[in-house]
């Protein structure tokens, strides 16, 4: 819809090297005609700052390649007395420009704002989001003489309106093609004028000539030899109007919306009874909607946005809308949730790219690349629909050269992960550069306090009930340190026949290792060590039980075991089921309490 066809992008020229900005203010000493004859050379941009600039009685002559626009967030009025010409050969782009034709007077006959004197070819008019109102004259706002050249006009995201003669008058033969898109025509009749001549009227049958998506309301040609585009006579073989809307405020006999081009499609008409529909019966039509009210939200008022229901809606090739795009309804934002994620130092230790991969049942997709958040260390955020909040999501890190997100540039990525109720912010605590990574949840921008303690706990499957989450741990579960081994732990547990049990090391609420590692090698209590039994536990592999764990025995023990450790002059037995430890004649349990 937005592109420009070939002849126009040849048009379409770069600016010079060398090119300046000319900025002008409208109390200066320089007006606009003055900065484009004294200021400004060809290639250079003309900067209109806010304001109101009243052009007196001489002509502005464009005879260079210009561009003239309004400064950043200024809406800059020009009012002609005289019109402006374009000759030369010259190319002159107006961007953001108001013209106020109220004090516009002519000379002469050629009482137009815009027009070409110059015999010589290559004259081209660009507007792009201009304004053209308060017109009360008998010509046109943009001319072109059968006697004069001028190759193309451009207009897109601009609006015609209170105009009382044409918009866009070519009697050239030699013209080349008009290309309007994404512009409002309103209010505007020609049928009170002396001169004839149609709102868009091109008489050079050999032109390029498109008007796509625009939407035109009361615009009402002088008699049926005119259209609001097309005249009679004056058939343009290579004329194509799409995706426009035409209405008249009444239902009218004897005017048409479009005649003399070579097809017409997905377009909608609304009171034109001529014709049955306002397209004249020589011009080819395409999924056109005749007859059918495009409910403008306030058209008497200039609100020509496309209510709820409208037909033109979804009357495009690919099921979209027509008409001018200013008024299509604002589509609503899918509400996203924003996520954010800390790297651990694994994951932050290689070049790398972080996304967010979300599922439910049936559906699944993925986020954009997270981006580091500004003025944090290793933090990123990103964005899911927000209807996945209660589903499962992956934070996943990936090749740091990859262009896209997918499971084929993965380097880690996380366990399975629900998003706990008021959290949105995930640390990888666990895992490595390895998959199954675990992490904690907390909420981004506030101080993380921890429900559970550091340290190692006990999780297992006991009276028939998985509890292998941290989800499951309280303090009750947690190993208490040995005071005369620090790399010893133990804890006090009733023990079934068939329960299975392993340590974790917890951080911040969330598992980070696992003793033993991997699955499928918990420990697993048998007749010998079921009951009330004192567990003990080593992060590190122990030798003398051929593993991580020790479990006292159901009968007393009063020599010495062979499973037990001897380390320098203290000695460990079990007695009773309970470990003591023997130094220098006294006896202690795993307290520190002297047992006599």
């Amino acid at each position: 819809m937005k592109k420009l066809f070939t002849f126009l992008t040849a048009m379409l020229v770069a600016l010079a090297v060398n090119a300046k900005v000319v900025n002008i203010t409208p109390d200066g000493s320089v007006d606009l005609r003055h900065a484009v004859r004294d200021q400004a050379s060809s290639g250079d941009t003309i900067v209109l700052a806010d304001g109101t600039y009243t052009q007196g009685s001489n002509y502005t002559i464009f005879d260079k390649n210009l561009v003239v626009k309004a400064a950043d967030g200024a809406a800059p009025i020009v009012k002609f007395t005289v019109p402006a010409q374009i000759s030369s050969g010259a190319r002159a782009e107006f961007i953001g420009i108001k013209f106020d034709m109220e004090n516009l007077h002519g000379q002469s006959w050629y009482e137009h704002l815009i027009y070409s004197t110059d015999a010589t070819e290559g004259n081209v008019l660009v507007f792009d989001g201009c304004e053209f109102y308060n017109d009360t004259l008998n010509n046109s706002v943009i001319y072109c003489s059968s006697s004069n050249k001028l190759d193309s006009i451009i207009v897109t995201n601009c609006k015609f309106y209170d105009i009382m003669k044409s918009c866009i008058f070519v009697e050239s033969t030699s013209f080349k093609g008009l290309h309007i898109s994404n512009s409002t025509f309103y209010n505007i009749s020609t049928n009170t004028k002396s001169y004839w001549a149609g709102p868009i009227d091109i008489r050079a049958t050999a032109a390029e000539l498109r008007v796509d998506y625009c939407t035109f309301y009361n615009v009402i040609p002088m008699n049926t030899d005119y259209a609001a585009i097309g005249k009679s006579n004056y058939t343009i073989s290579n004329g194509i109007v799409s995706n426009c809307i035409f209405m008249l405020p009444t239902s009218t006999d004897g005017v048409r919306a479009i005649r003399d081009v070579a097809s017409a499609s997905n377009c909608l008409t609304f009171n034109y009874v001529k014709d049955a529909g306002g397209i004249y019966s020589s011009v080819s039509q395409s999924n056109c909607i005749k007859g059918q009210d495009p409910l403008f939200a306030d058209a008497a008022n200039g609100d020509y946005t496309l209510g709820e229901g409208s037909p033109a809606l979804t009357a495009a090739t690919d099921g979209g809308a027509i008409g001018d795009p200013r008024w299509w309804p604002a589509a609503e934002e899918p509400e996203v949730l924003t996520l954010y994620l800390k790297l651990s130092s694994d994951w932050a230790g290689w070049p790398a790219k972080y996304a967010i991969y979300y599922f439910d049942e049936t559906t699944n997709g993925w986020s954009d690349f997270m981006t580091a958040v500004p003025e944090e260390e290793n933090i990123y955020v990103g964005t899911i629909p927000a209807e996945y909040a209660d589903d499962k999501i992956i934070f996943v890190r990936l090749n740091g050269e990859a262009t896209e997100v997918n499971w084929d540039n993965k380097w880690s990525q996380t366990v399975n992960l629900t998003i706990p109720e008021d959290n949105d912010f995930f640390t990888v605590t666990s895992g490595g550069t390895g998959s199954e990574c675990n992490g904690v949840w907390s909420k981004y921008g506030e101080e993380y306090v921890p429900v559970l303690e550091n340290g190692f706990y006990l999780v297992g499957s006991f009276n028939s009930v998985d509890a292998w989450s941290v989800g499951d741990l309280d303090a009750a579960k947690k190993f208490t340190v040995n005071p005369s081994d620090e790399n010893e732990y133990s804890i006090v547990a009733d023990l079934a026949i068939g329960d299975k049990f392993k340590a974790v090391y917890v951080e911040n609420d969330a598992i980070t290792t696992w003793y033993p590692d991997g699955v499928n090698n918990e420990y697993v209590v048998t007749a010998w060590t079921a009951g009330e039994k004192t567990i003990f536990f080593r992060p590190t592999y122990h030798d003398a039980w051929s593993g991580h764990f020790y479990i006292a025995p159901n009968e007393p023990v009063v020599t010495y075991s062979g499973n037990i450790a001897i380390e320098g002059k203290a000695v460990k037995a079990i007695v009773n089921g309970q470990l003591l430890i023997t130094r220098d004649g006294k006896t202690f349990n795993v307290l520190g309490a002297e047992v006599k």
